[in-house]
């Protein structure tokens, strides 16, 4: 198992949680001299997509422009990340896409198509739900994500 840190900037917050880690989860956007320091480290690095591409969302992913798709190419290549970390909810208003196996299939075919352009492996990470019955009990058991 690979145990990740989600960081914003700061690297020192692997030292100061004094927890095993492997990895850390970086914004896109990341400034270089964090996955230098990462890699430095020996840790690795994983991209992360943030709230712009939600899997359950049947349209998010097809929605992801030619210059959008370029730029995320372009950062995998210069940085080399071992995943791309993306959230397999919703936004907290917004609908599922269906019942259980429908939302699962949608993830399941955004990920696979999402995965294929990127030419490398995801990350699936449960987003929040937010407020209590915001969302379906069955989205946020441990069976389903």
């Amino acid at each position: 198992m690979l145990l990740g840190l989600a960081i914003e900037k700061d690297i020192g917050l692997v030292d100061a949680t004094r927890k095993p880690c492997h990895f850390i989860e970086v914004p896109l956007n990341s400034p270089s001299t964090l996955m230098a320091d990462a890699k430095a480290r020996g840790l690795g690095v994983s991209f992360r997509a943030g709230w712009s591409v939600m899997l359950a969302d049947p349209t998010s992913v097809e929605e992801l422009d030619s210059v959008k798709m370029a730029t995320m190419r372009v950062e995998l290549v210069k940085h080399k990340p071992f995943s791309f970390s993306i959230y397999m909810g919703y936004l907290f208003d917004a609908p599922l896409p269906g019942d259980e196996p429908n939302t699962r299939k949608v993830i399941s075919d955004n990920a696979r198509l999402l995965s294929q352009q990127l030419g490398m492996p995801l990350l699936l990470e449960n987003a929040p739900l937010g407020p209590p019955g915001s969302g379906p009990d069955w989205s946020a058991q441990p069976a389903f994500m």
